[in-house]
């Protein structure tokens, strides 16, 4: 039999507790009592409901208009979560590319020892010379070890007692290296430090150890891909030797990968539906606030002008600094009201414009960043103000993430002082808009991952922003790529030379 995880799960509905009435659904199941439930409903006001998961305990505020968007969200991504691939993967996002990655080898190369064999020294396992893989069908009295190396392989009869040995150490210790001395054993010979990783499932139990036949400690980013690497190939490893014909096994392989493809499309569907909705309501609320504050400052406003044409001298003179600061604080408003405008809607934007309202949007996370904006000489001859012709709401968006992105990761450098430039240029066929900043950089190895959808490396991150951020460029008929640096982060947006504004 399959290991369940391997199996299509059945879905339920969401259960869902709320202090006030709400219609029944196909997408939900209403409880009486909030510890049934998955979701808890608050109304908080006449038109804000608060919705709050009581899986992860992480809650928000949502106008009562937009539930049924938001409770369908939830069942969906639930739906999703239930299915047993993206299950198995879920703290994971980084490894969603890598089980693909790893899936479509095994589709090709469906034979244990030789796709790990095919593994060692690239990709996931750059860092390991040697693995051990070492197996052991429940209820046999002998377990079988495979010494792999790049161009050889010996296997070998080991017995059970040693095997639970071993095993046991593994998985009682909470820690994926070892010391050869913590694994020693008559029949695995080991030199070094390993990387150790020891899974049970229905039918098998394996062992897998990696080494490179030294002792220096393997970096923390090396231990984490051998873990998402364990992680995806152990319970596949098990499935396989419970198959009897290699096209029964490549026919489930196919299985499994277009169930993977297919929740990673509908996750991305989800969350860019949620992206649209999440923009709208912010214009929406900002177009409230704009309406809510500009009264009583069109009030401040009539009355400092008025002061400033009975008073003289210093009276005068603070009349005036009370009328520039109102036109200060109209100007942000209707700035902000822009910035979060219908996404289809094409006009007129200054790009220069845009980036500042953009770093006055996030001055809470910006506020410490030393700025500059640099404009090459042939488009500013051209184009004073820099205005292209495009949608405001999505350009404000790109250039949200990215300024946010590059603060976020200096916000604790010191040295040198944390600064981003902006560079505006052209070229016959694109406006070029570069991001740069002097922050720790990307990786040059996972500058091919960053684009990939849920691939994050921050600990609370959706791995969402930079993926809509290349769509809605690419929407706007340009294109976005990262640049590899060694001096810190650098995005290239291009947009088209027709959108430039004579």
């Amino acid at each position: 039999m399959e290991d369940s995880r391997l199996n299509k799960s059945k879905t339920s509905k969401l259960k869902v507790y709320s202090d006030f009435e709400l219609n029944s659904s196909q997408l939900y199941q209403l409880v009486d009592h909030i510890n049934k439930a998955e979701i808890s409903l608050t109304q908080i006001s006449n038109d804000k409901v608060r919705i709050k998961s009581l899986v992860d305990n992480s809650s928000s505020d949502i106008f009562k208009a937009n539930l049924d968007f938001h409770l369908r969200l939830h069942s969906e991504l639930a739906t999703l979560k239930s299915k047993s691939w993206f299950s198995l993967l879920k703290n994971k996002r980084k490894s969603e590319s890598k089980s693909l990655e790893i899936l479509k080898g095994l589709k090709d190369n469906p034979n244990i020892n030789s796709f790990l064999k095919s593994q060692i020294g690239i990709s996931s396992l750059d860092m390991i010379s040697q693995l051990h893989f070492v197996t052991h069908k429940k209820g046999e009295v002998t377990a079988y070890h495979n010494s792999l190396q790049s161009d050889q392989q010996h296997q070998m009869k080991i017995s059970v007692e040693e095997f639970n040995d071993i095993f046991n150490s593994i998985r009682k210790s909470k820690q994926s290296t070892f010391a050869e001395s913590f694994l020693k054993s008559h029949q695995i010979k080991l030199v070094g430090t390993c990387l150790a990783k020891a899974a049970s499932f229905k039918s098998h139990n394996f062992i897998l150890i990696g080494t490179r036949n030294e002792f220096i400690p393997f970096a923390k980013n090396e231990i984490e891909r051998f873990n998402i690497f364990s992680q995806i190939t152990l319970p596949l490893f098990d499935m396989m030797l419970q198959t009897k014909t290699e096209s029964q096994l490549v026919q489930k392989l196919k299985e499994i990968l277009n169930q993977i493809e297919s929740n990673s499309l509908n996750l991305k569907k989800i969350h860019s539906e949620y992206h649209v909705q999440r923009v709208s309501l912010l214009g929406e609320l900002l177009n409230t606030l704009r309406h809510e504050l500009s009264n009583p400052l069109f009030g401040i406003q009539l009355s400092a002008n008025l002061l400033a044409e009975e008073f003289q001298g210093d009276d005068k003179e603070l009349a005036e600094q009370i009328q520039e600061a109102v036109n200060k604080s109209l100007k942000i408003l209707n700035g902000f009201s822009k910035l979060y405008g219908p996404m289809d809607q094409v006009q007129n934007v200054s790009v220069i414009s845009l980036i500042n309202e953009v770093f006055t949007l996030t001055k809470s996370e910006t506020k410490m960043l030393e700025r500059e904006i640099n404009v090459s000489p042939n488009l500013m001859e051209e184009n004073a103000a820099v205005e292209i012709t495009t949608n405001s709401t999505s350009l404000s968006q790109i250039f949200f993430n990215l300024i946010l992105n590059s603060s976020q990761a200096m916000q604790d450098q010191t040295d040198p002082k944390p600064k981003i430039t902006i560079s505006l240029e052209r070229d016959l066929t694109d406006i070029k808009i570069i991001f740069s900043d002097n922050g720790p950089g990307i990786p040059v190895q996972n500058i091919d991952e960053i684009f990939d959808s849920f691939y994050t490396t921050k600990e609370t991150g959706t791995g969402l922003g930079l993926p809509i951020c290349r769509s809605l460029v690419r929407k706007l008929g340009g294109d976005m790529w990262c640049v590899k640096n060694d001096k810190g982060a650098q995005f290239v947006l291009v947009l088209p030379h027709e959108g430039l504004v004579s």
